[in-house]
């Protein structure tokens, strides 16, 4: 997905495919360079969570591999868009600790929207809603994080 983060091990999940003998993941740096790398995974298992933190701030992509029927399947294919994210940079994850203790739904709901994890922005917001029915700048908030572009 094209997305912020908040962990620095993030877990990856896919789809499994019939007949896989095993899957491996490759984390990428925005220079293409291996920054994680999973061990054969059997074809029950379709998540993995990193077992080294990435770094924060940065960018990165993944993809999956597939053995299948003796032949390497690796999505998503070069023709599909790259698997991308984001790990939430050290200083906002600061931020966010210090904003999470003021129990604000709005403050958090701003936060989350600008630091791009629009799900979360979404969540907070949305309770900020039922605690203030009336509210027309949290209705707005919402709208306009709503329009902002989703993770896939």
């Amino acid at each position: 997905t094209r997305r912020v983060v908040i962990e620095d091990r993030p877990v990856f999940k896919w789809d499994g495919l019939p007949n896989a003998t095993h899957y491996r993941i490759y984390v990428l740096d925005a220079n293409g360079n291996q920054a994680s790398r999973s061990e054969e995974l059997p074809p029950t298992q379709t998540e993995w969570k990193a077992p080294t933190p990435l770094r924060r701030g940065q960018i990165f992509s993944w993809v999956v591999t597939a053995l299948v029927d003796g032949k390497e399947i690796v999505s998503p294919s070069a023709s599909a868009p790259e698997m991308k994210f984001a790990v939430l940079s050290g200083n906002d994850l600061r931020e966010l600790g210090r904003l999470k203790k003021q129990n604000s739904h709005l403050v958090l709901g701003v936060f989350y929207a600008r630091t791009g994890l629009t799900i979360e922005a979404e969540r907070e917001l949305q309770s900020l809603i039922r605690l203030n029915p009336q509210s027309d700048l949290a209705r707005k908030l919402l709208q306009s994080v709503r329009s902002m572009p989703r993770p896939n």
